[in-house]
């Protein structure tokens, strides 16, 4: 495989004729456009070049000819999207240099393309694969500002699909990649104002967290925004457990039952807050008061650990930002009186 990688290296950069490799995935003494020479002027994007040409190879190892067409058409996409995220314009950059902004920015593209090209594997026998979808958009703040350090927002998609022979499959690869543009940004031309994607930059990644054999299968989904100008950026974690056997994602009255059974898993969790978590708490966090909505959310629920339930709180819910996300273990034993009989979980 790795004697395969000069040719393969084509499908990084298309552009480019495969030589000597001593610093990118190309011949750099043939760099001629700015993209091209900021890869070869700069030791940390010519190593990441060299990784991402190696994860790309062998992210198409052992593919069916239609998964291996859409990984194909992820990594065009995002060498076009790469060429003119980093610009001041949202154009491909014809001319001049990459200046430290620039630098900066690219080295970020090619660090999040290196994660998703990571998430091919197998697992129990199914070949995962990602697609991602790339998008920017100029930030209309540079007509006021046009040094504004942000001209350009990012938006990337990437969701895991299975390439396997499964019945199940053509069902689960299609309900992720819906969720995927159900929650992603990338492709919305229409929003206006504060809601318009230019303004802020935003991931979506959607990858396997677990296959519990087959009959169930759960993913983690991680969104990361930043709205442009901002302190900070933002960010949440869910889940999403599909039921192969049903063609389906899992939802709350699955697992539990009874009239009040969300309340009553909301006095739980508030104890369980305070047990586990009191030192970092908002005065307000460890009541049941408004916990009703976050703990009967099945996105809310990993199931991971086959000893119970970790709640997942998002920054902000319960604690102040400085703490991240955090969440609250419950154990099976303890949700006993709630649990539905039969549920596919437990």
């Amino acid at each position: 495989m790795i004697r395969l990688l000069p040719a393969l290296s084509l499908l990084v950069l298309p552009s480019l004729t495969t030589g000597p490799t001593w610093a990118a995935s190309f011949d750099c003494s043939k760099a001629s456009t700015p993209f091209e020479k900021a890869i070869c002027d700069n030791p940390e994007i010519s190593a990441a070049d060299e990784r991402l040409a190696k994860a790309y190879a062998f992210s198409l190892a052992g593919l069916s000819p239609s998964a291996e067409a859409a990984v194909k058409k992820s990594q065009q996409d995002w060498l076009s999207y790469a060429q003119r995220a980093c610009s001041g314009d949202n154009e491909t950059v014809t001319n001049g240099t990459f200046d430290e902004r620039m630098v900066w920015c690219l080295n970020q593209i090619y660090s999040s393309r290196l994660r998703a090209l990571e998430m091919s594997r197998i697992v129990n026998g199914h070949r995962l694969y990602p697609v991602s979808t790339y998008a920017s958009y100029i930030d209309s703040y540079i007509e006021e500002e046009p040094d504004f350090r942000w001209p350009v927002g990012q938006h990337e998609l990437t969701i895991v699909q299975f390439d396997s022979d499964a019945e199940f499959v053509p069902g689960l690869n299609k309900a992720l990649r819906d969720l995927g543009e159900e929650l992603s940004s990338v492709g919305e031309t229409d929003l206006e104002g504060d809601d318009a994607p230019g303004g802020e930059d935003a991931t979506v990644t959607i990858g396997l967290q677990q296959l519990h054999w087959n009959d169930r299968i759960s993913f983690e989904v991680s969104s990361q925004w930043y709205p442009h100008g901002a302190a900070h950026g933002g960010y949440s974690t869910s889940y999403r457990h599909y039921l192969p056997s049903e063609g389906r994602f899992l939802s709350a009255d699955d697992v539990f039952e009874g009239k009040n059974w969300t309340l009553d898993l909301a006095k739980i969790t508030a104890a369980a807050l305070e047990a586990q978590l009191s030192d970092i708490l908002f005065p307000e966090s460890s009541t049941s008061e408004g916990l009703e909505d976050i703990v009967g959310d099945v996105e809310r629920w990993n199931l991971s650990n086959e000893l119970g339930l970790q709640v997942q709180f998002q920054p902000y819910e319960v604690a102040a930002y400085a703490y991240g996300a955090p969440s609250v273990f419950l154990l099976w034993e303890d949700l006993a009186p709630l649990l539905k009989e039969g549920n596919p979980i437990h």
